[in-house]
């Protein structure tokens, strides 16, 4: 694969640069029969022809050997899609293989890592057949992925590698760790509150467990009934009146059911048809 990928950013190049194989071949101190089995992958150039080579074909030694210190958002999102298609298709083992070629590919790209660390998880949870020391084995070594991802220090992935982490621990039965996690998260830009919620259950902390849910629910619920009546004020706005009127039902809804609110949804309704002149 590699001599094929090699072979033909040769051929694109020389292409380019409008030259024939003996052209190329002479620039470069070799025979034509040399290039041809290049492009067509059936060798590869000796090293110390990559230097000459870039040259002749007026790049750089990066291009010519397709190297990216970095992959970028949609490259590792087409990456991810390659690699699912192998899990599904075949199989846990085969998929697992890709996506460690991969790492080895791209070993620094922290983003690319803790997409890998997903897959794994998700697919090797699905491989129940093989035994509980089979399973065990794979999460330690997904969780081991998750840790190098917060050891590297990139910000951008590690919210996601801690809560992903601390669900891990909560699987694996290591509470006192998962809690350190999930503490770490109420810091984070993720809110660990349902998996904190899980894990006090999993202990046996019944009522602490119960306490933070109502509270958290309270949370969401009042706001959601915010989010809910800026979307109807939105909606009005734009003359889009039956979705202004589902919105506002659903405030009324919340509302009503749960307690809270102090009447706002009532209040809405009001001014709205006030407004309407109804």
């Amino acid at each position: 694969m590699a001599h094929l990928e090699i072979g033909k950013r040769i051929a694109d190049l020389r292409r380019q640069k409008k030259i024939t194989q003996e052209q190329l071949a002479s620039m470069v101190g070799v025979s034509a029969g040399a290039v041809s089995k290049w492009e067509t992958g059936s060798s590869v150039p000796d090293i110390a022809l990559l230097s000459p080579l870039a040259r002749a074909l007026n790049t750089t030694l990066d291009t010519l050997l397709s190297f990216q210190r970095e992959l970028s958002k949609d490259e590792i999102s087409r990456l991810k899609q390659a690699l699912t298609k192998v899990f599904l298709q075949e199989g846990y083992a085969a998929g697992k293989e890709r996506v460690l070629a991969s790492l080895r590919e791209y070993p620094n790209s922290t983003p690319l890592k803790l997409e890998a660390a997903g897959l794994l998880f998700m697919y090797s949870n699905l491989e129940a057949q093989q035994g509980e020391r089979f399973l065990h084995a794979e999460k330690e070594a997904v969780l081991a992925m998750y840790q190098e991802i917060l050891a590297s220090g990139d910000a951008r992935s590690r919210a996601a590698a801690l809560f992903c982490t601390a669900s891990l621990l909560l699987d694996l039965g290591r509470y006192g760790e998962c809690e350190q996690a999930i503490q770490e998260l109420f810091q984070a830009s993720v809110d660990p509150t349902p998996l904190y919620s899980q894990l006090l259950q999993q202990q046996g902390k019944d009522e602490e467990a119960e306490t933070l849910c109502q509270q958290m629910l309270l949370q969401y619920l009042n706001q959601s009934a915010a989010m809910l009546a800026i979307l109807m004020r939105l909606c009005e706005k734009n003359g889009r009146e039956e979705a202004a009127e589902r919105y506002l039902e659903a405030v009324n809804d919340i509302q009503a059911r749960f307690g809270i609110g102090l009447g706002a949804g009532c209040l809405l309704s009001c001014h709205r048809r006030l407004a309407q002149g109804k």
